[in-house]
């Protein structure tokens, strides 16, 4: 199962360094992860979409992670990706809130 958080992403793209005015174009760049391979996504933003390839480097560090959905918040979260950013970590909270029902549910 994939899990894909807006608010997450955005927060993401803005901590990357992504101008807010192409938050939206970036966004449907990294929503073809699941059919396209990396490079192509990046090719797409860097070329196509004009981003630094710096950006578009700090966005895979953060997207091309992968593994069980605790491992991932955990993770996240002990590396301090986010330090203060408000968006970031009210959606980090939202997903540890997901996880527990999950979790509670035995899913």
């Amino acid at each position: 199962i994939k899990l894909n958080h807006r608010r997450l992403l955005d927060a993401i793209l803005d901590l990357c360094g992504v101008p807010a005015d192409k938050f939206r174009t970036i966004c449907s760049a990294v929503d073809k992860l699941d059919k396209e391979a990396w490079s192509e996504v990046k090719r797409e933003m860097v070329e196509d979409k004009g981003l630094p390839e710096s950006v578009a480097d700090k966005i895979g560090t953060f997207v091309l992670n992968k593994g069980p959905p605790w491992d991932m918040y955990k993770s996240l979260m002990d590396g301090n990706r986010f330090g203060n950013h408000k968006g970031a970590n009210e959606a980090m909270e939202d997903l540890r809130i997901l996880f527990e029902y999950l979790e509670a549910m035995d899913k």
